[in-house]
């Protein structure tokens, strides 16, 4: 049978455990280091992790339960802007947006959707893009790849729009998933894990 531990043996540990809570409560392992350097980190993957599941949700009901109906485009105009030291390159980037029109449930609707990527999107914020560009197509450093998807949708031509029936206002001109959302929520959970993993090897026993 196990020795029953002493009194003093338990006074100690008591005390063992009092410094132990003490010099975390105190020391560069405290809670306002915790909240200073770990809550960013945390928030920061929950963006990520609930942006990459929106834009994954999307993308999996549209291939279930969307329609298609035939569109035609309103307007589309080829944009394009010198980004200077942004990113990876002092470079011009191009990008092609497009404004069409589709009937739904028998009322026509308007739309500049292009694909699910403004669910990564807060107001003007977007995770990946910027909120003038992330409804676009073909952005990128290639003036003529831009340009021959500039001249895909002319005015007055008919295009396949993929709409929500439940919410007939909710359409986009592409169905396929961005990897971009893959990231998203594979760098949120690696962020989450390990902030609240940081968080809980800091706590006192």
């Amino acid at each position: 049978m196990a020795k029953k531990k002493s009194i003093q043996q338990m006074a100690n540990e008591e005390y063992a455990r009092r410094q132990k809570q003490a010099q975390w409560q105190s020391g560069c392992g405290g809670t306002s280091i915790l909240l200073i350097g770990m809550l960013p980190v945390f928030l920061i993957g929950l963006l990520l992790f609930i942006s990459g599941g929106l834009i994954l949700r999307e993308w999996a009901s549209s291939q279930v339960s969307w329609e298609t109906t035939n569109g035609t485009v309103v307007s589309s105009s080829l944009d394009s802007r010198y980004e200077a030291a942004r990113r990876s390159c002092d470079c011009w980037k191009y990008w092609v947006n497009v404004d069409y029109s589709y009937v739904a449930n028998g009322q026509t609707y308007t739309s500049d959707r292009v694909d699910f990527r403004d669910q990564a999107c807060i107001g003007d914020f977007c995770l990946g893009d910027t909120s003038d560009v992330v409804n676009s197509l073909g952005y990128g450093e290639d003036q003529a790849a831009a340009q021959q998807v500039f001249a895909q949708y002319p005015q007055g031509a008919p295009i396949t729009v993929y709409y929500d029936p439940s919410a007939p206002q909710n359409a986009v001109l592409k169905r396929e998933t961005d990897p971009l959302a893959y990231g998203f929520l594979f760098g949120g959970v690696v962020l989450l894990i390990f902030s609240v993993g940081y968080w809980v090897s800091k706590v006192p026993a």
